[in-house]
């Protein structure tokens, strides 16, 4: 199996099983998230008495809402894509030594 076909499949998994998790944290966060909006342009309106600080509590408040396996799941996200990049490094370092080892055969004869 080519190195494309491979990455191919990881990334359409890895797609899949995120799109389903995002449209389900979505559906329980679209309350709070419409809040939270409502809050930003209430404050903005009010001659743009929110600063940085205030939106950045608003964000915390805002993820601190959200469901514990929402919170986990964006966790165990992060983790399979840190595996897979450390996986597509491994199979890329082993492409590039076996081209070089091509090469190097190529050029000593």
């Amino acid at each position: 199996m080519k190195l494309e076909e491979i990455k191919s499949k990881i990334y359409a998994k890895l797609a899949m099983h995120s799109l389903e998790k995002i449209r389900e944290d979505l559906s329980k966060a679209k309350k709070d998230s419409a809040l939270v909006i409502e809050d930003i342009k209430k404050s903005l309106s009010n001659g743009g008495e929110a600063a940085y600080e205030n939106l950045e509590k608003k964000a915390q408040k805002f993820y601190d809402s959200l469901p514990e396996e929402s919170k986990k799941h964006y966790h165990d996200l992060l983790s399979k894509i840190d595996e897979f990049k450390s996986e597509v490094k491994k199979m890329t370092e082993e492409q590039i030594k076996q081209i070089e080892s091509k090469y190097s055969e190529n050029i000593n004869y």
